[in-house]
């Protein structure tokens, strides 16, 4: 275990400070950073800031970082700097657990602590602000200014304060158009010196204005003639030909031009990198690269359109004799399209069985595992589109004869739309085959289902499947059961839960709700 008199978590300019003036006065200090390089939001701004020469008036962020780094470098040892290192646990009597390299695990006991962590961004909530290509005005400028990838082709930027027409103004820098500037309030909040650079070049600056809906698509897996069976299916070709008339034929052309260009040398990188280090993981991947340039543009003809992924791949197999098909898709249907997924999906396996002339072929797909990413989390936003979307995959799983899901909730990952588990779900779709395609009866494959629910004192809810798999031995609290129960107004509250005798019966209770008459689990 290491000792040190002053631990500082964070090297931003907060954490610089705190080290320089500790050191000062006789400490000495040990700071820990998780990125690559000291200095916090500094070495993002390439702008120069406002203010008194104390806070280093008409200097640049950049510039900011380097000055603090001087004078941290002028107490020699007695202020020392770990890199790529992430404090990861906080115990008694001042211990701190730390990851180096995302490898390494230490101990380090401190007479005292500063956590200098910094702040996050506060995001604007509306439907669908987690698509790729929505970004935070701090995320454009570390690809822009730390890792020199441009963030897209054509921004709209929300925000009409400092940093929003500053960013806009580096985004053209580098070559982007920003279509416009929105802001809800009714004057832009900005320095007018600033606001007057975007004027001059043209970029209107809306006051007033907000963001209701952020739409994407993923309809790619059926074709264009199966979606436009249903109303769902023709919601989904509706949107895509909404977002694909952004652009004229010629600027498509030179945008997915482009993005080839970018991707192609991304991917020559990132394969470089692979070669050295087989088990690089997607953050250190980002660290040192950067995200990838994704998502590409949409056009009519563009290689995502709608039905794209069924002409180029399905079709070329089909009718290949098949035993079976196993199935994961689901994430990009959360952006609007969680309440129809159930049609469409139903139409595609119909499809599906249809080419491969088999009207009994076995389908196993995944339920989609939970998940929120880290804005609507720290926002306290979730319009509860993912467990939407599973609820559709159960009634298709439930409907459709020869269709088995896979139940991964538990399986999700904070902020993570692909966890990094892929044993645990790989596993669970290999025993339903075994059971269910290759007829090994004997195999426990199949989750819990309801056969059987009770209106008493509370609720009683008897399940199929293979239901010992749950283990359940003892009682649950409210706040951790997973269970909710509704009255007939529709509003859920979290329920208590025990075990019946029979070992397969769930009894729940709510004080809150007399008259119970909805019952969910895993609802987020």
């Amino acid at each position: 275990m290491r000792e040190v008199e002053l631990l500082i978590i964070g090297s931003g300019p907060a954490g610089l400070c705190a080290a320089i003036s500790a050191a000062s006065s006789g400490a000495r200090v040990l700071i820990l950073e998780r990125t690559f390089k000291p200095g916090g939001q500094l070495i993002k701004q390439t702008h120069m800031f406002f203010g008194s020469e104390s806070q280093y008036a008409s200097h640049r962020g950049v510039d900011i970082a380097g000055i603090l780094l001087d004078k941290v470098r002028e107490y020699g040892d007695r202020i020392e700097i770990l890199l790529n290192t992430t404090a990861v646990g906080f115990y008694e009597d001042n211990v701190v657990t730390a990851l180096k390299d995302e490898k390494e695990y230490f101990k380090i006991k401190a007479e005292s602590i500063i956590c200098a962590t910094g702040a996050f961004e506060k995001s604007l909530a509306f439907p669908n602000n987690d698509l790729p290509g929505i970004y935070g005005a701090g995320a454009v400028q570390t690809l822009m200014n730390v890792y020199g990838v441009r963030p897209g082709d054509r921004v709209l930027m929300v925000g009409a304060g400092n940093i929003g027409v500053i960013v806009s103004y580096q985004l053209m820098q580098a070559g982007i158009e920003v279509v416009a500037v929105l802001d809800a309030a009714p004057r832009i909040g900005a320095y007018l010196v600033h606001a007057s650079k975007l004027a001059r070049m043209g970029v209107p600056i809306l006051t007033s204005h907000t963001v209701k809906e952020a739409i994407g698509t993923d309809c790619n897996w059926q074709s264009v003639e199966s979606l436009l069976t249903t109303k769902e299916g023709t919601q989904y070709i509706k949107d895509f030909d909404d977002a694909a008339s952004e652009l004229t034929p010629e600027e498509f052309d030179k945008a997915d031009a482009e993005f080839n260009e970018r991707y192609a040398k991304y991917n020559e990188v990132l394969n470089e990198a692979l070669a050295e280090n087989p088990w690089m993981t997607y953050p250190e991947a980002d660290l040192k690269f950067g995200p990838a340039p994704w998502p590409a543009p949409v056009g009519h003809r563009s290689s995502r359109h709608p039905g794209a992924a069924f002409e180029c791949m399905i079709l070329r197999i089909a009718p290949y004799t098949l035993r079976g098909v196993i199935f994961y898709q689901g994430e990009a249907d959360t952006d609007g399209h969680q309440s129809e997924y159930g049609h469409v999906f139903e139409t595609m396996i119909k499809e599906w069985r249809d080419v491969f002339f088999d009207d009994q072929l076995p389908f196993i797909f995944c339920q989609l595992p939970m998940y929120i990413s880290k804005d609507r989390k720290y926002m306290n936003y979730d319009d509860m589109s993912w467990p939407l979307l599973r609820e559709q995959q159960q009634i298709v799983a439930i409907d459709m004869p020869n269709v088995y899901m896979a139940v991964i909730v538990d399986c999700g990952e904070f902020n993570n739309l692909f966890p990094s588990d892929k044993k645990t779900p790989g596993d669970r779709l290999a025993l339903l085959a075994e059971k269910f395609v290759y007829g090994f009866e004997k195999v426990d494959a199949v989750s819990p289902f309801i056969i059987d629910a009770r209106r008493g004192e509370g609720v009683e809810i008897t399940f199929g499947g293979d239901y010992l798999l749950l283990n359940l031995t003892t009682g649950f609290g409210p706040d951790d059961s997973g269970f909710e129960l509704a009255g007939d107004d529709g509003t859920f509250y979290p329920a208590e839960a025990s075990v019946d005798f029979d070992g397969k019966t769930v009894l729940l209770s709510c004080p809150l709700v007399e008259f119970p008459s909805k019952v969910r689990y895993a609802f987020f």
